[in-house]
Parts: structure tokens; C-alpha cells; sequence
């Protein structure tokens, strides 16, 4: 059985943090944004790090040219893109040792996430 109730887990705490910090920014904004340029600065990075947190330098199976774990176009879909493509990818083959792999990098990918969010929860606040 390809096992996926940590993923749920992982995503379900990256979600809640996730609402937090937005709950967090727009309070900034409706009070004004009273942040430093400097806080700014780092929000920015922040965000732009939370992106790249998705990025898997390994790439995906067999297509190591596509590294985002989140999307990417399907194997058979042109340019059409497939949510969590590297487990997509292991479910459409039945082969359980690459969901697992592929599950493993996305948590990878997914605490990274976090690791983001927890740094922008510090900037502006809980």
C-alpha cells in the first residue's frame, strides 16, 4: 500500500502556518505595513525562498531536466501540468519503491516549506 498519511500530515501543518502568516501579513497591511524596509527586504527573500523550497536539484523520474515537486508538465500531457508529479508518476507506473522515494523528497521538499514559513512567521510576527 502506498502509505500517504504523513504527507497529509506535513502538508496539513504546512497549511495551517501558511494561513498564519497570511493572517499575519494582512494585519501588517491593513495597520500600514509598520515594517523596516530591511523586514520588507527579508519577507521578500522569504517568499521567494518558499518557492524555491518545491525545487528537487535530483529532478524527476526519468525527466531530471523538471526539478519542481509540486509541478510539472505530465509525461504524456505535453505541457499540461500534473500536481505532485513525481508520485503522480509512481502511481501511474504501480511502482511502489518510487512512490516511496518520491514521497520522501516531498516531505524533503515540504519541510523546507516550512522551515520558510517558521523564518517568515519571525518577521512579522505570530
Amino acid at each position: 500500500a502506498m502509505e500517504i498519511a504523513e504527507l497529509r500530515e506535513t502538508i496539513d501543518a504546512l497549511k495551517t502556518k501558511a494561513k498564519r502568516l497570511d493572517a499575519a501579513v494582512d494585519s501588517l497591511i491593513a495597520a500600514g505595513l509598520p515594517l523596516t524596509p530591511a523586514s520588507i527586504a527579508r519577507l521578500n527573500e522569504m517568499l521567494i525562498g518558499l518557492e524555491r523550497s518545491f525545487i528537487d536539484e535530483r529532478g524527476l523520474p526519468n525527466r531530471t531536466g523538471f526539478r519542481h515537486t509540486a509541478f510539472a508538465p505530465g509525461t504524456v500531457t505535453g505541457y499540461a501540468a500534473w500536481p505532485l508529479p513525481g508520485l503522480t508518476e509512481a502511481v501511474k507506473n504501480r511502482d511502489a519503491a518510487q512512490f516511496a522515494e518520491q514521497k520522501g523528497r516531498l516531505l524533503e521538499a515540504l519541510r523546507r516549506a516550512e522551515a520558510r514559513i517558521d523564518e517568515g512567521l519571525g518577521i512579522v510576527g505570530p
